[in-house]
């Protein structure tokens, strides 16, 4: 198992996942324009095959998990902890110091992980995904 940054050729699997697991996807073209950004980073876990991905935004002392799924077949088999964990540790070897994201009020398990790192729940977005609200989280790190 490894982690490493996203790749083109990594992007068609994962636009699929997306629109699979989130019933809509960053995009090839967002996703292809973002490979060299400075401000957006994106990591893929993989074994023999693409396990999941996150996607980092950073702007000085702050950032924000853009997307991050694991693949349905791996859940709930700590992959999540590990590539959350590297995302941390990359945003923090750049000086970050409040990380925000959003998930869907429905998703009680990725709720559970996020508090488990230290996210507090700060407040709700009404039909942030079209017909379903989200929790912003945030993590502080002074």
């Amino acid at each position: 198992m490894q982690i490493r940054p996203l790749e083109d050729r990594d992007i068609l699997t994962i636009v699929n996942d997306e629109n699979r697991i989130f019933n809509h996807s960053l995009g090839y073209d967002f996703l292809h324009g973002e490979l060299e950004s400075d401000l957006h980073k994106f990591f893929v876990l993989e074994d023999d095959e693409l396990i999941g991905y996150i996607g980092l935004w950073l702007c000085d002392e702050n950032g924000q998990i853009l997307n991050f799924y694991i693949n349905e077949k791996y859940q709930g088999k700590k992959y999540g902890g590990k590539l959350l964990e590297y995302g941390l540790s990359y945003l923090d070897s750049h000086n970050v110091k409040c990380v925000t994201l959003e998930v869907r009020v429905s998703n009680t398990r990725a709720i559970n992980m996020y508090e488990k790192y230290g996210f507090k729940k700060a407040l709700e977005r009404k039909n942030y995904y079209g017909n379903e609200d989200a929790i912003l989280m945030l993590l502080r790190r002074d």
